[in-house]
């Protein structure tokens, strides 16, 4: 089985060939379900597990943990939807 390409192959962090920096960790965290990655020059980006959206850079003036919450919330309700339909299947399915 081939799983499908959600998205086709992105550049995670922009590390220049003679760099001496690279990507060191991918760590995914269940509980928020999202993908963190790291480099040895300590950027750490954290990426929505679905589509492989960049959430935000932790050690960044940018970053808001706000942007997490929300993602955070919106699998919540993700779930919740998917637990409704699929209640509603069974009770079609049993009437």
């Amino acid at each position: 089985m081939r799983w499908p390409t959600i998205k086709g192959w992105f550049v995670a962090h922009k590390i220049h060939k003679m760099e001496p920096a690279y990507v060191v960790s991918v760590k995914f965290v269940e509980v928020a379900r999202i993908f963190a990655t790291g480099t040895t020059s300590g950027e750490v980006k954290l990426w929505d597990n679905q589509y492989c959206n960049c959430l935000g850079i932790l050690n960044s003036v940018d970053w808001d943990p706000r942007d997490l919450n929300h993602h955070i919330r919106h699998c919540d309700q993700l779930d919740q939807l998917q637990e409704m339909r699929t209640r509603g299947y069974e009770q079609a399915r049993d009437s």
